[in-house]
């Protein structure tokens, strides 16, 4: 599997959304992307997921408040955020909501990005870093 990576073709660090296409199949898009620090299972990316990268906070803010999530940080830790009313989260957390700007705050400072399919809804967080120890 590839890898994109900063400084990689196809990884752009500047918050514009990407997408590749599968060079398997001619007309399929998928995306190869870094392992990820998040523990929730990562689904398996096939020829009928198209996943978006980005660290935009208009495109973020946009596309999560279509579809009812907002910003929330676990209780009592504002550091461990999160998308709350998530559909597809595997386990319940005592989340509280905070405000967009400390959301996007805490995003930036542990160099996250959203991941997300448009179509289906689901996303997770991950590291703009490449893995280690690879």
């Amino acid at each position: 599997m590839t890898h994109i990576a900063p400084g990689l073709p196809g990884f752009f660090s500047d918050g514009v959304e990407k997408k590749q296409k599968n060079p398997g199949k001619p007309g399929a898009i998928c995306l190869r992307r870094p392992g990820f620090a998040n523990p929730r299972s990562i689904p398996t990316i096939g020829d009928d997921m198209t996943v978006y990268e980005t660290t935009n906070h208009q495109t973020i803010y946009h596309w999560a408040t279509a579809r009812g999530l907002f910003p929330a940080c676990i209780a009592g830790s504002p550091d461990r955020i999160r998308l709350g009313n998530d559909e597809f989260s595997p386990e319940v957390e005592d989340l509280e909501p905070i405000e967009w700007w400390r959301w996007f705050q805490e995003f930036d400072r542990r160099l996250l990005q959203l991941i997300y399919d448009p179509s289906k809804g689901w996303f997770t967080l991950g590291s703009r870093l490449p893995p280690t120890g690879a």
